[in-house]
């Protein structure tokens, strides 16, 4: 008997470690495919903040012309233009490109393009001028828009005329109220 008793022992003690083995093994993968579920979350909220941003840029009346139709002092706005964004001034009715009305209030963002682009905005009121070196994931978001060509007083408003020669004729020929197409980077981050 005492000879089968520590055969059985032994047995009892190689189940057991394999046993608690295994749990570790079940525990670790948990715990890796927790960590990465988190990762994939909050990679899904950056994606989903920067596309909203750029849906902001391109279609909010905070940001866009305003389509109106005739220059008169009865005339009334048809509509806001989408992607069409107004050059920047000191007297343009708040259209500068505000990172808060981008809905990027705790997030890190740049916003940038080449020629008339860089009219848009005035990089010191936007706030959305951050440096990215030490990011480790970067959104970024394109669209492509039209530019208005005066940066002067009321340069927001795009009367309907000039609005449908730039449609039929383009929109860089001669000295359109619009300029473009262009595009528009927006880089978010945390």
């Amino acid at each position: 008997m005492k000879q089968r008793g520590q055969v059985f022992s032994v047995d009892f003690l190689i189940s057991v470690m394999v046993i608690v083995l295994a749990i570790g093994l079940l525990l670790n993968f948990y715990e890796l495919s927790v960590h990465a579920q988190m990762e994939s979350n909050l990679s899904s909220e950056l994606r989903n903040v920067a596309e909203r941003a750029a849906d902001l840029l391109v279609y909010s009346p905070e940001f866009t012309c305003e389509l109106w139709e005739d220059a008169g002092e009865t005339s009334q706005r048809i509509m806001y233009i989408p992607n069409c964004l107004v050059k920047g001034d000191s007297g343009n009715s708040g259209k500068e490109i505000i990172k808060a009305k981008l809905g990027l209030v705790g997030f890190q963002c740049e916003v940038s393009g080449k020629g008339e682009i860089n009219a848009i905005h005035n990089p010191s009121n936007t706030g959305c001028e951050d440096d990215p070196p030490d990011a480790t994931e970067i959104i970024v978001v394109k669209r492509t828009v039209y530019v208005t060509n005066k940066g002067t007083k009321g340069n927001e408003r795009i009367l309907k005329q000039d609005y449908n020669e730039c449609i039929k004729e383009g929109c860089n020929t001669g000295n359109r109220e619009l300029r473009g197409p262009y595009e528009i980077t927006l880089k978010v981050w945390r």
